[in-house]
């Protein structure tokens, strides 16, 4: 499977088949959008404390100018922002609220001291019924240790995708957790798991 993304040039990706939803074929799943974006407002020696995100439209699967900026500077406290945009318009809007970290206040936080939930051995080949197969979806792993996208109720599922770093920071990892996957801006041999998600 492709990469998310390929880097056109500074701040222009162009989305491939892999983001693809299961609403639209010309349109983009969130996920990797807000991925992207995400990884835009990582600052060195500082964490993040608030994530918000708007989606200002629906997203096509084409050219995109990803642009930041700095909104509340500061040494200590700052908000940054970075939107994704198509044909001139803003689509999606990632903010983040970033401290700096010390020790005794505002410290690091250690996502890696916890050992992640074992891996399941098998994949599922199978979505949700009636719903056809989509880019992004393929583009994952998805493995179950509990529950299925068939079944109601929670469920544990470990996400496996390619990452271009085996070392990516907190702020990525964090993001990939939830409901996100970090993004791919190039093929890449390494895989990462994801943390747990429950479906209602």
């Amino acid at each position: 499977m492709s990469a998310f993304y390929v880097r056109k040039r500074d701040g222009v990706f162009e989305a491939t088949a892999s983001t693809v939803g299961p609403w639209d074929p010309k349109l983009q799943h969130g996920s990797p959008v807000v991925s992207l974006l995400a990884t835009r407002l990582a600052k060195e020696g500082m964490r993040v404390a608030h994530v918000s995100l708007d989606f200002l439209g629906p997203v096509p699967v084409a050219e995109m100018d990803v642009t930041t900026s700095v909104d509340r500077p500061g040494k200590k406290i700052e908000l940054r922002s970075a939107i994704a945009s198509v044909d001139g318009k803003p689509r999606v809007r990632v903010s983040a609220w970033l401290l700096q970290t010390s020790e005794g206040k505002n410290p690091s936080v250690h996502l890696d001291d916890e050992p992640a939930p074992p891996m399941p051995e098998k994949a599922v080949d199978s979505y949700f019924e009636a719903v056809p197969r989509f880019g992004y979806g393929d583009a994952l792993e998805w493995r179950f240790s509990e529950g299925h996208f068939a079944e109601l109720g929670p469920a544990t599922v470990c996400r496996v995708f390619a990452s271009r770093s085996s070392s990516a920071s907190p702020f990525r990892r964090s993001r990939a957790s939830s409901r996100w996957s970090t993004p791919r801006t190039e093929s890449a041999p390494s895989s990462t798991c994801a943390s747990t998600s429950s479906f209602p």
